[in-house]
């Protein structure tokens, strides 16, 4: 059986392909709040179980599960974006 998986060997390469947000601008402490409190408003209005804000060197995400809410905030990350179009049926690596 196949899966839809990720050309790992060129697209996933840590940190070469990511794009490093670490030098945007500096979110502090007070926004960050204000983003989890607008974040749980909007998932409470709509009834989302996932939302996120990010802007500069930072990115919230809160997501509602069976057990609770988690919050994240990620300063300085990095991340990757493929396109669907790229992920290909292959073997599972191993």
């Amino acid at each position: 059986m196949t899966t839809k998986e990720i050309k790992y060997e060129t697209q996933v390469d840590y940190p070469i392909n990511f794009f490093d947000f670490s030098d945007g601008k500096e979110v502090f402490d007070e926004e960050i709040n204000e983003w989890i409190i607008e974040c749980w408003n909007i998932m409470q209005k709509t009834g989302e179980t996932y939302y996120c804000i990010s802007s500069g060197n930072t990115l919230v995400q809160l997501e509602k599960n069976d057990d609770g809410l988690i919050v994240r905030v990620c300063k300085d990350y990095q991340e990757l974006s493929i396109d669907l179009k790229d992920i290909i049926k292959s073997k599972k690596r191993k």
